[in-house]
């Protein structure tokens, strides 16, 4: 994987030894990493729910020169349904990070995409909070009707919980030519965890959730 993509990582905890999350970008590829600008990091600590509720941003252009900003972000967010403040606080400061270059602030766009931990309605009323309201022109990117990103806390249910929001200037196209489908997901969410007896259960994947294709 490595040898293809360039991570730019965030890890969570004061030492940055904790989960956190990633940005790959594509070596080679139609994008490359912004000249003067940097990543953006959003440590998780107590403030945004946990050590692996952080972001990190990336700002990128077109490898052949000539477009605008678009800061890819990646986001791992803290229940709102359980903790609001903390949610709303988290996606506060990594809005409120983004950099909007003088000479290029109308081309620059957004990109923040992860696991939310909130279904779509409750993600759209976050977004619509009159605190982050101001600070954004993200939409979310609907995903076909009965799809689902990952499991329930107790693996017992099927959620959309990971979602990928995009500002004005930005437009999802279809995946799937004459279909008119803007996103598919990799597959069924299934339990990253064997049935077991009583003892503990073997880890047979690397997560419940499951990757969303789009472009």
């Amino acid at each position: 994987l490595l040898a293809r993509y360039v991570p730019y990582r965030c890890f969570g905890g004061a030492a940055a030894d904790q989960p956190g999350v990633a940005v790959l970008l594509r070596k080679g590829g139609a994008l490359c990493k912004a000249p003067g600008l940097e990543r953006i990091r959003i440590p998780g600590d107590g403030s945004t729910g946990g050590p692996s509720k952080g972001s990190v941003l990336v700002p990128v252009t077109s490898a052949a020169g000539g477009g605008g900003v678009v800061w890819i972000g990646s986001i791992h967010l803290t229940p709102p349904k359980f903790n609001l403040d903390k949610a709303r606080h988290h996606l506060q400061r990594t809005l409120a990070a983004i950099v909007y270059p003088p000479d290029q602030r109308a081309k620059t766009t957004v990109l923040l995409a992860g696991d939310f931990n909130a279904l779509p309605d409750e993600l759209d009323a976050l977004l619509a909070d009159a605190t982050l309201a101001p600070m954004h022109t993200l939409k979310r990117l609907p995903l076909s009707d009965g799809v689902s990103t990952g499991l329930s806390s107790d693996f017992s249910g099927h959620e959309e919980i990971d979602h990928a929001l995009f500002s004005d200037g930005l437009a999802a196209l279809p995946v799937r030519d004459g279909t008119g489908v803007l996103s598919v997901v990799e597959k069924v969410p299934v339990s990253p965890y064997a049935i077991s007896q009583g003892e503990p259960a073997e880890v047979v994947g690397a997560s419940d959730h499951v990757w969303i294709k789009m472009r």
